[in-house]
Formats: structure tokens, C-alpha cells, sequence
């Protein structure tokens, strides 16, 4: 089914093909000049699916023109527009993502104030601009890049309180903050990243954090330290890295170390496939 387009999918779940029905009986209530309602309906329900089969770069492009059609209509779609940004940074677009990323903290900061009262939309985007950011190749311009991943840990800190502000798990604000020792990692700031990666863990360990400290605490000569998170990393079943994306937010320095955490993990003989977008 991973291998369906999202029409082929509705045409053999019964279920899907109601929702898809009842999104396209949503045309009748679009105003003149403007989208239908049941655009974006139909969008996150493509999105929703997307999700449920790892990303299919067919139905993610189906987002994608979704996204485009209800961005023509008179409110911004800040929540297809996520979503769009999530499908494009997981096929591996991570250009297209920041800059759609951005695209949506922008239209958050000034541009509609309905859309100010959901600070969700707020912190996903942040979130989503900085992962992305620090996942970008290395700027030639050491200060420039510099400049960019200092942006991105400002971002995802910002992230994080607006999490905390909405409500969220402290769980949840965690799996924001731990992205923060990727970029301590691209500025070459090891202490940094050993240390708030150590911090962030003291609730909940996670896989891409215990990553960092694990090459990070190497890099320090402190491997009584790595020797601890790596123990802790095989208890993870391979897919919990989401390795392709953490390869990207490892950059080129760190890249080769991630083969050798990986052929410890749980399910280590699970060996996925060419990463998209590579």
C-alpha cells in the first residue's frame, strides 16, 4: 500500500473513501473567489495518511498540491501548510521545508490574528524551521553558518516554552529541546551538546539524544560517559532513530560514527532504504 497514490488508496478503503466524499460534498459551502473548505480537508486527510505509511513521497507531493490550491484562497492554511513542510522535510526536500518553515512563522508573527490564537501552530513551526535549518549543508561562510545554527537553538528554545505555554508534556517539550545538541554538535561546541543533552535526558531517554552524547562525550575523551548512553542505545529498535533524518541533522562530521550505534540497536538487521532526497 506504501507504494499507492492516496486516489488508489480511497478507491480500496471504504472508510477513506467516505472522508474523501464527505471533503468534496465541502464545495458547495465555498464563497465566490474563494477555496473550498474541504481543499485543506482533503489535504490533512492526505497528510494523515502520509503519516500512517512513513511518508510516500507520491502522497506527500498530493499534500503538497493541496497546500498550494487552499494557499490561493483569503485565510492562510497554517495548518496544511505544516504539514506540507513535514511531508517535504521527511522526503528529504529540506530547502523547500525551511523555507516553507518560514514561510508559516512569518504568516504567525503578522499576518493573521486567528491564526495567533493556536500557539501550536506557533512552536511547530519554530521546530520545523530550526530542524530543518540545522539539517541544510554546511554554508561555506563558517560565520554565516554559525550564525544559522545559533538561530536555530534560539528557535527551538522559543519552541519549547510556547509547548510549555499550551499545555504540552514535559515529554513533549523534550522531544523539541533535544534538537538542540545537533547544533551544538555542527558548531563544534561539544561541551555544550554533552551537557544539554545530559540535562534534557534526566526525564526520558531518547534515542537522537543519547546520539549526541554518545559522540559528543567520545569526542571529549570522556568515554566512561559515551560507554553509558551507548549501553543505553541498544535497548532502541532501529526505526526509533529515523536514521535519515538524523543523518542530515548529524552533518558530514558526525555522519560516519551513527553506522556503528546503529549495528547495536535492537532490530539492527532491519536495514532501511536509500534515504529520500539523498
Amino acid at each position: 500500500q506504501a507504494k499507492a497514490s492516496f486516489d488508489q488508496l480511497a478507491a480500496q478503503v471504504p472508510a477513506l473513501k467516505d472522508a474523501v466524499d464527505k471533503m468534496h460534498a465541502l464545495d458547495a459551502f465555498a464563497k465566490p473567489g474563494q477555496v473550498s473548505p474541504g481543499q485543506t480537508g482533503l489535504g490533512l486527510l492526505q497528510f494523515t495518511v502520509a503519516q500512517r505509511l512513513s511518508y510516500p513521497v507520491a502522497i506527500c507531493d498530493q499534500v503538497g498540491a493541496s497546500a498550494r490550491a487552499a494557499l490561493a484562497g483569503a485565510t492562510y492554511p497554517m495548518r496544511l501548510v505544516l504539514a506540507d513542510a513535514d511531508c517535504l522535510r521527511k522526503t528529504g526536500r529540506i530547502a523547500e521545508a525551511n523555507a516553507q518553515f518560514s514561510d508559516a512563522v512569518a504568516h504567525y508573527e503578522k499576518d493573521d490574528p486567528r491564526v495567533r490564537q493556536a500557539p501550536e501552530f506557533a512552536y511547530r513551526a519554530l521546530r520545523g524551521r530550526a530542524t530543518t535549518a540545522i539539517a541544510l549543508p554546511d554554508l561555506p561562510d563558517k560565520k554565516a553558518e554559525a550564525e544559522r545554527l545559533r538561530a536555530a537553538i534560539q528557535d527551538l528554545q522559543a519552541a519549547g516554552q510556547l509547548s510549555r505555554v499550551n499545555g504540552e508534556t514535559p515529554a513533549q517539550q523534550q522531544g523539541i529541546l533535544e534538537n538542540i545538541g545537533f547544533a551544538y554538535l555542527r558548531l563544534g561546541e561539544l561541551r555544550e551538546a554533552l551537557e544539554h543533552g545530559q540535562k534534557v535526558d534526566q526525564l526520558n531517554p531518547l534515542a537522537w539524544n543519547l546520539t549526541v552524547q554518545t559522540i559528543a562525550a567520545d569526542a571529549l575523551g570522556e568515554h566512561g560517559v559515551a560507554d553509558d548512553a551507548r549501553e543505553k542505545l541498544k535497548a532502541f529498535r532501529r526505526p526509533a532513530f529515523s536514521e535519515c533524518e538524523m543523518r542530515r541533522l548529524l552533518g558530514p562530521r558526525y555522519i560516519g560514527q551513527l553506522d556503528a550505534i546503529l549495528a547495536n540497536a535492537l532490530d539492527a538487521d532491519i536495514v532501511p532504504g536509500a534515504c529520500p532526497g539523498s
